[in-house]
């Protein structure tokens, strides 16, 4: 019987061959750390997953936490071993309702949405606002007043801490991060059929470079990003819009 998580390299190695038919399994490999080899018994159903090779694979395949442990505890069983209480790598030094936050897109609008002059700490309004259900806008404020990122005065109004706020996404982990970015990119593409360019801007440059430099290139957007967003902040004297910018610019609500 094949594993659980077997079957989903499998169907991600499939996936790739029909994005681009040269697709081997050799830069699979590479992609997911494993010795060709290695991953070629695992794909051919010939040898085990193990928990070292489910800790390397994890990041490369996005796993998230919950699908994380239960492939953990299939492993255990197929091996025929009692479940080891063994952390997620990556995530030794955070908790599972912060891993939510990052994942989900609109924690960080909602974040945003209370430094906005019409703001409203209710889950009805920021369930309009943001077109996601009340109980999942319900929840995100409770977790984000829960871990501090969000202040709850005596009177029941939530503000936000001075600055831009979701610059705190810098400290969490890649695997988390991906999941963020993947939905920032599907909205960039939905934003384009949404809203009118004036309120939006989608651009990129095409050029031949020096990949050593990349590195240095990384620190430059880095330093560009943290600017725009504290120049931003400081000359924005009605905030009435949450916006992304990735260099794609939209409107995260459907304020239309």
């Amino acid at each position: 019987m094949m594993m659980k998580i077997v079957k989903k390299l499998n169907a991600e190695f499939e996936r790739r061959k029909k994005i681009n038919p040269r697709y081997s399994l050799r830069a699979y490999a590479k992609f997911l750390s494993l010795d060709v080899s290695v991953l070629s018994r695992i794909l051919t159903n010939k040898s085990k997953v193990t928990n070292k090779v489910l800790l390397k694979i994890a990041e490369p395949l996005s796993l998230t936490p919950e699908e994380y442990q239960i492939y953990e505890k299939e492993i255990s069983l197929h091996n025929k071993r009692k479940s080891s209480v063994l952390e997620f790598q990556a995530l030794h030094h955070l908790q599972i309702e912060e891993i939510k936050i990052i994942q989900e897109w609109y924690h960080y609008v909602i974040m945003e949405l209370t430094c906005l002059s019409d703001f409203e700490p209710t889950a009805e309004w920021i369930s309009k606002r943001l077109a996601i259900s009340e109980t999942d806008a319900q929840l995100a404020l409770e977790r984000l007043v829960k871990l501090n990122l969000l202040i709850q005065k005596e009177n029941g109004e939530i503000v936000a801490k001075p600055g831009p706020i979701t610059e705190f996404q810098e400290q969490f982990i890649p695997v988390a991060l991906r999941l963020r970015q993947k939905q920032v990119l599907e909205r960039a593409i939905e934003a384009m059929d949404l809203f009118p360019f004036s309120e939006r801007d989608q651009s990129a440059v095409t050029i031949g470079m020096d990949a050593d430099l990349i590195p240095e290139v990384k620190e430059k957007i880095k330093k560009f990003r943290r600017s725009l967003a504290n120049f931003i902040d400081k000359k924005s004297k009605n905030k009435n819009r949450v916006y992304e910018i990735s260099i794609s610019m939209f409107p995260w609500d459907n304020q239309f």
